[in-house]
């Protein structure tokens, strides 16, 4: 397996947050690059950054948030389900009960994040969405889709998809998996600004 760790950000990035990855545990066989990268917005740089990881000829590419701190044993524990793509999960902001794993909500024609305590314990399970906190893609998938991958989205009554969300709509309408695994929890450095 060979892994571009990526790791967007819009300048900075959290010094726990570079102390965390660099703390990761390297599957035996596998190699890893780890790339930071910056730009206008966050699909942009996600799009630069599949693009890297395709062109450079990597297995895989493992999202990590510049405000995530991640457990040492993140890339071996997703590694090991061998799926399309599967996650870790977060907080949304500290402070906050609402998780980034998301369901859609057929009858309201949106999705809706599930809540801390709905999802501890759970182990391994198929969501409909994750956001990138921390997230293990196959590069072959990124073979098999369109570029742009990733495309935040505003509709006309101004509500908007946010880029990891749609990625994995599309993936979904592939009938690819989208895992996330509940035992890897994130620790999400984004505060409630009142």
């Amino acid at each position: 397996m060979r892994v571009l760790i990526a790791i967007p950000h819009t300048g900075l990035v959290a010094p726990v947050c570079f102390q965390s990855v660099y703390s990761i545990t390297v599957p035996e066989g596998t190699t890893v690059d780890i790339e930071y990268m910056s730009s206008y917005g966050c699909a942009l740089v996600r799009n630069k950054l599949a693009v890297r990881a395709v062109d450079g000829g990597y297995t895989h590419i493992l999202y990590i948030d510049s405000d995530q701190i991640v457990p040492a044993d993140l890339l071996v524990q997703l590694a090991k389900h061998d799926a399309d793509m599967v996650a870790g999960w977060a907080l949304m902001r500290v402070g906050d009960k609402m998780t980034n794993i998301s369901v859609f909500d057929r009858a309201a024609k949106h999705y809706k994040f599930l809540t801390e305590d709905s999802v501890e314990g759970l182990g391994v399970i198929g969501v409909d969405a994750v956001g990138f906190a921390a997230a293990l893609i196959k590069t072959s998938v990124l073979h098999e889709m369109q570029y742009p991958y990733f495309v935040y989205v505003e509709y006309q009554n101004r509500t908007v998809l946010s880029e990891d969300l749609h990625f994995c709509s599309r993936l979904k309408s592939m009938g690819k998996t989208v895992l996330c695994d509940t035992t890897m929890k994130l620790g999400h450095l984004k505060a409630i600004t009142i």
